[in-house]
């Protein structure tokens, strides 16, 4: 059985994103801080086998065994925490957090 990550897993569409790949047969880890995301987003999915859900804050490190990985993508990344990773010594520097 193949196996994928979904950051962001509790959210609106990391949650619907978890319900496809369960349906096509994916061991589903969802992996959210909870800070945007709600659990009753993915409650219905804590009694299946095949997903496992994980309190994590992904801009931290987190340690990840595959054979594949993908570059991550997310529609709902918040800006200034995007600019903040990308540009750690950004501030007074002419960018602006939104």
């Amino acid at each position: 059985m193949p196996r994928i990550l979904i950051t962001g897993g509790a959210g609106f569409l990391g949650s619907h994103l978890c319900d496809r790949f369960i349906k096509e047969g994916y061991h589903v880890i969802a992996m959210d801080n909870l800070l945007t995301g709600d659990l009753d987003n993915i409650a219905h999915l804590f009694p299946l086998p095949a997903f496992e859900y994980y309190n994590h804050d992904v801009s931290k490190f987190v340690h990840v065994v595959s054979t594949r990985l993908y570059p991550p993508f997310c529609f709902a990344c918040q800006p200034d925490r995007l600019l903040e990773n990308a540009y750690p010594n950004a501030q007074g520097r002419g960018i602006r957090h939104t």
